[in-house]
């Protein structure tokens, strides 16, 4: 008899979603199997809107990585968890309004024709009519690692749907080959980070995948700008901690302790800071006291290199500079 109720319950749920209407159309008290007024945090595989209980119920046994689902009745939220509630222990929290329920408390036959579906772990079964089904990819495995960078996203239930893009940050001087997209058919796409070729040739030292020359005479900030460029490089930009203390170290040891013009300064607006790419500077290494701008003249930027920081200067101070090529 209970089984026949929940299949009402089912088709009643449908025809309320569609109207608007309440989301509940049984005596919960009913179902003892509900662990009620408790919430699941993580674990997460999928967020449904707007339907009701035993949809809610129906939706998890669609999925076979599915085996615990929660349900608020105030909003008919539907979260599908990758774990049973025992599995949870205390992830489970308290929370009124909302039931939980683990997978197999619900009888099969409410997934109507795909009942005993055998889709993989990454599908849906998808009814196609009253007595027929198929197997619908819904989402990827977790996204593998990419060498030599960083990912800019937090992995959830949402970043491995189908369709979803995912965004990397390549290690300096790496630049990114492809895109990471969870394609239609269950699989990503193909993504890299990969190092151009550093000229070594032609005077260049790669460090630590930075390409870098250093010169043996000094210029004006705009003269060795202009140099950099001739060659299709720019000033060397240190953006993060570890490469500048990667530069600092290389031409402290192997050229020698001196001033050296970075792609840093402030030419365009006084006081606002940018490197030669365009970006505001945000990683900071300054000599104590700098920048002090000394009557508003200092706005190209020195490394120091035996501290390995930085000093303003005026653009019109000849110095040796480092160009860097990208890769």
């Amino acid at each position: 008899m209970k089984t026949v109720v929940l299949v009402l319950c089912f088709l009643v749920n449908v025809l309320l979603h569609f109207s608007g209407s309440a989301r509940t159309c049984a005596n919960l008290d009913n179902f003892n199997f509900l662990r009620r007024n408790r919430d699941l945090t993580g674990f997460l595989i999928d967020v449904i809107e707007n339907i009701g209980i035993v949809e809610c119920a129906a939706e998890c046994k669609l999925r076979n990585k599915c085996k615990s689902s929660s349900f608020q009745h105030s909003s008919g939220k539907c979260k599908l968890f990758g774990i049973t509630i025992q599995q949870a222990g205390n992830s489970v929290v308290t929370k009124t309004g909302t039931d939980m329920s683990d997978e197999l408390n619900w009888p099969s036959r409410i997934a109507g024709p795909c009942e005993d579906h055998t889709c993989s772990i990454n599908e849906v079964c998808e009814p196609t009519s009253r007595y027929s089904k198929k197997c619908v990819e819904a989402d990827c495995p977790s996204p593998p690692t990419v060498a030599d960078a960083q990912p800019a996203f937090t992995t959830t239930y949402e970043t491995t749907k189908i369709g979803s893009q995912l965004t990397y940050t390549c290690d300096f001087n790496f630049h990114p080959v492809g895109n990471r997209t969870c394609l239609p058919d269950g699989t990503w796409s193909d993504f890299k980070c990969e190092l151009g070729h550093c000229p070594i040739e032609d005077g260049y030292i790669l460090l630590e995948n930075v390409c870098i020359k250093v010169t043996s005479y000094k210029k004006q900030f705009p003269g060795a700008r202009a140099k950099c460029s001739e060659a299709g490089d720019r000033l060397v930009v240190l953006d993060t901690e570890r490469k500048n203390a990667v530069v600092s170290v290389y031409v402290n040891t192997n050229i020698g302790p001196a001033w050296y013009i970075i792609g840093l300064s402030d030419v365009q607006t006084e006081g606002a800071f940018l490197w030669e790419d365009g970006h505001v500077v945000t990683f900071t290494k300054w000599r104590l006291g700098e920048p002090n701008d000394d009557g508003g003249k200092e706005d190209c930027v020195v490394l120091e290199s035996k501290i390995k920081s930085w000093v303003d200067i005026p653009c019109t101070y000849s110095e040796l500079y480092i160009c860097e090529k990208l890769l």
